[in-house]
């Protein structure tokens, strides 16, 4: 027997009978019958091709019946998420040799390519098809001990591994699951798990087993609204992980519930306590090698939460010592063991990490798979006390920090050496240790550089799935170690969080939203463009904010049911296609969202529109764009729901060099980032900053040395006409000066709006090593800017004493009149060139050095003194003005 079996015996007997009910993305309720899903099924099956079935759904009807339609050819199911990276999608496709491909839509379909063919399941089989479907049988024979799916997960070597289940396991499974749930033909059970975690697939096939209905949603419809979906599909049971259904909304009345059962992470103890009194709460446990879940305890008020019952018919759980075969007694803590008919045929082409973990034991029948889970027997049940390794649960689904480690190091560029992550308040952390040429960049032990974080989040997203991809990266010059040369996790410093703006910056109804963020992040200063998932959000904290704000909206008298305008507005899908703070609460504006403590004052922001200049600001690569598909309907384009912002090489190139991080800017300028920073984007664009001005306003010397080494244009402007030897006259030493003259930067160029020099801004900025390295490079001393004023008119004018003596040492006129050159204007002994009429006037009147000197210091000094000393030359004009 087969779970594929059970399914037609249910079709046979109850072809009538509702098989799949479902909510849409527009919150209307559909349902098929048994009939109805076989004949889908059967459309679907006959446009499948060779042995192997890559599943890439999430959610929705089309998921139960793409399994369904894969074993009716025979063929082994592997799911994929189409959110993941196409790096890993491609990984997992090529591991298993996956022969096809199925997606639920079009969006789907256009990312999954990329990776193999792929059939988009609404345009091939739309669900309206059954009207029109003949009645379709496939001869196939399914070997019960023949795999049925593969399963990838987390590997601690840096790539995922399959898991290979049998079809016989999977029947144990869909047998023994029912009775203790008391789910029967009456029952309807929610698909509330992930579409990669195995609890889903066992769910659906268990309820079809005994002719019952599954009810399915769009996963982020119940993440926002879980009692209101529950409700609405009339749910009698429903499987997940606890931090799910901790976002059960507060005061809902459930009364088609009668049995929740919780696993894939441990539950926190005041959530077993309040619903164990209220329903029949299940406690499970289990792991992806041994199918599904493999005990089941029926918890009481007040029973702990690391009890989790006892075996499922047909499994086995013993303890062992650990690393050892030897068992423990009776309440001593060793590693859980699992055995019987469940236990899976091994992983995927693992041949060595399957002899390690399948293992015969001596005395014992059959093989046993060892869990890596501590545990012990307490009056015949098992309590799980957690991991002997390097493994964790996340949103219940198991993760081998050993390959997020390996994913950040690898896709850094050589960036960082080493790698250690921590799970830490439900967020992982990624403590890097810098490579010797990236050393550089640490002035302190650890840190966290924003540009750096950003350029390995956005690395490590090529590689990870978005719930393994790190909240948080924090530099270190060296992981701690403990004498046996192991990262030493204790003493990993905490997090350090870096506040980007103050609250001042923000408007009322951004202040009260970021407030929310910052509680739900636990992150200070959070700004008007900051990245709701760049600061660590994720599944969850998106559900926590949305119901935070839902809660506020109705604090202040709004309507903010699940159905209503403003639930649709405050649900979680809206935060994460407007990730950023300002254009998310732009939206809530416009729509009319109101909070407690955000006052009128933001009234006009419902009435702002944004431009392409503010959005191209916001560099999201994932904007809810809408795409027309031929003469259909517009549809979502799913490259909006890859969740990490990201920014282009030369975007990073510009915030690099703007922080002064060589390592990085050599980094990205040897991978092809334009060295004049290409398309500049945003602020920079407005500015016209490119790396090289960004470099030189933040006196970034070796950034400018590794610019100008890549022949970035040293006569670059501004986007006001300002020269960028001028900027760095004003605000840089010497060296800086002299690296941009050495690469022939004109020292005679002027801004554009003001006419002023390199020499004016260093008298000006009162920066004597810039000017003498002006004066060593020939720049002319007595050009006049548009207020008819020389460096030494500026030098005077605010009192520096050094820079006079150098512009008077290398010639400066301290006397004379305005003169002409090309245009150009400077003091002269006498009036010479095309003086316009209304320079003439000006010159009438011009004041000379000397002449501002008395002015300013009437009583004497040091720089009167000295101009009063300089006696006019009486000779030809300077080099350069005639």
């Amino acid at each position: 027997m087969t779970a594929l079996s059970l399914v037609q015996q249910s079709v046979a007997s109850s072809p009538s009978c509702p098989a799949l009910r479902f909510l849409t993305t527009e919150r209307t309720l559909g349902c098929l019958t048994y009939h109805q899903v076989w004949q889908l099924s059967g459309l679907i099956a006959e446009r499948l091709r060779g042995n192997v079935l890559g599943v890439a759904i999430d959610d929705g009807p089309y998921l139960a019946l793409a399994e369904l339609a894969g074993w009716r050819r025979g063929m082994v199911l592997v799911p994929l998420d189409p959110h993941d990276p196409v790096s890993r999608l491609c990984h997992v496709v090529q591991e298993s040799q996956a022969s096809c491909l199925v997606a639920k839509d079009w969006g789907d379909a256009k990312k999954v390519a990329e990776a193999g063919p792929v059939l988009d399941l609404s345009s091939e089989v739309p669900l309206t098809s059954v009207a029109c479907a003949d009645q379709l049988e496939f001869e196939v024979s399914l070997d019960p001990a023949s795999p049925a799916y593969m399963w990838f997960t987390s590997g601690s070597t840096g790539q995922p591994k399959g898991v290979l289940i049998s079809h016989q396991a999977f029947h144990n499974w869909c047998r023994v699951k029912n009775p203790p749930q008391a789910i029967t033909a009456s029952s309807t059970v929610l698909i509330a798990s992930a579409s990669t975690f195995d609890p889903s697939i066992g769910d659906i096939f268990a309820t079809w087993a005994v002719s019952a209905t599954v009810a399915v949603a769009p996963r982020m419809l119940f993440f926002a609204n879980l009692g209101w979906a529950i409700d609405r599909l009339e749910v009698t049971h429903v499987t997940c992980t606890p931090s799910l259904w901790q976002s059960l909304e507060n005061g809902m009345d459930l009364p088609s519930l009668t049995t929740v059962c919780l696993g894939g992470e441990r539950s926190p103890q005041p959530l077993l306590d309040q619903w164990a009194a209220k329903l029949q709460l299940l406690n499970t446990y289990g792991t992806t090698e041994c199918t599904v879940w493999q005990t089941l305890r029926r918890m009481l008020p007040g029973d702990r939460a690391t009890l989790v019952g006892r075996p499922y018919p047909g499994n086995e759980v013993w303890i062992l010592e650990r690393d050892g075969t030897a068992l423990q007694k009776d309440e001593e803590v060793g590693e859980i063991v699992q055995g019987g008919i469940q236990v899976g045929i091994g992983y995927h082409n693992r041949p060595e990490l399957t002899a390690a973990k399948f293992v015969e034991l001596p005395g014992c029948i059959g093989r046993w798979y060892r869990t890596g889970d501590g545990g012990r027997i307490l009056n015949g049940e098992l309590e799980v006390m957690g991991r002997f390794d390097n493994q964790v649960k996340i949103r219940g689904m198991r993760v081998e920090l050993g390959e997020i480690e390996s994913a950040v190091v690898q896709t850094s560029s050589g960036i960082v050496a080493n790698c250690a992550v921590q799970l830490r308040d439900s967020f992982l952390v990624a403590y890097c240790q810098v490579s010797a040429d990236a050393a550089v960049m640490m002035h302190e032990p650890y840190c966290i550089l924003p540009v750096v974080s950003d350029f390995l989040l956005q690395r490590s997203s090529t590689e990870l799935p978005r719930h393994m991809i790190p909240s948080r990266f924090v530099l270190m010059q060296r992981l701690p170690l403990t004498p046996n040369g192991k990262v030493d996790s204790k003493a990993l410093p905490d997090s350090v969080d870096v506040a980007s703006t103050s609250s001042s910056s923000l408007t009322a109804l951004e202040r009260v939203v970021a407030s929310v963020w910052e509680d739900v992040l636990k992150r200070t200063g959070v700004g008007p463009n900051d990245h709701f998932l760049a600061l660590g959000g994720h599944s969850m904290s998106v559900l926590q904010v949305s119901r935070r704000l839902v809660a506020l909206a109705a604090a202040a008298g709004q309507d903010a049911s699940p159905a209503s305008a403003l639930g649709i507005l405050l649900s979680p899908e809206k935060l994460i296609h407007s990730p950023r703070l300002r254009i998310y609460c732009q939206m809530l504006a416009r729509g009319g969202v109101r909070f407690p403590g955000a006052d009128a004052a933001d009234a006009h922001m419902g009435d702002e529109k944004v431009s392409e200049e503010d959005a191209a600001d916001l560099r999201i690569n994932y904007v809810k764009h809408k795409v027309q598909r031929g003469g259909q309907d517009p549809e979502l384009d799913h490259g909006a729901w890859e969740q990490v912002p990201e920014d282009r090489p030369e975007q990073l190139l510009c915030r690099a060099a703007e922080a002064g991080l060589v390592p990085l800017v050599r980094l990205l300028l040897q991978e092809g980032a334009p060295v004049e920073g290409g398309t500049l984007e945003g602020q920079h664009a407005r500015h016209g900053s490119t790396p090289l001005i960004l470099a030189v306003m933040g006196n970034h010397v070796c950034c400018a040395e590794e610019l100008l080494q890549r022949r970035a244009q040293p006569q670059q402007r501004d986007a006001h006409g300002a020269p960028v030897l001028l900027k760095a006259a004003e605000r840089c030493g010497q060296r800086m000066v002299e690296l941009l003259l050495e690469a022939r930067a004109d020292a005679e160029s002027s801004d554009t709006a003001s006419r002023s020099t390199a020499l004016h801004a260093a008298a000006k900025a009162g920066n004597p090593a810039a000017a003498q390295a002006l004066l060593r490079g020939d720049a002319g001393v007595d050009w006049l800017d548009r207020w008819n004023r020389s460096a030494l008119h500026w030098a005077v004018f605010h009192g520096h004493v050094d820079i006079c003596e150098a512009l008077v040492g290398a010639g400066a006129r301290t006397s004379g009149t305005v003169g002409e050159r090309a245009g150009r204007f400077f003091i002269a002994p006498t009036a010479c060139g095309n003086l316009p009429h209304r320079v003439l006037k000006q010159a009438a009147s011009f004041v000379t050095p000397q002449a501002l000197a008395e002015e300013r210091f009437p009583q004497g000094g040091a720089i009167r003194d000295l101009l009063t000393r300089r006696t006019d030359r009486g000779q030809a004009m300077p080099a350069g003005y005639t």
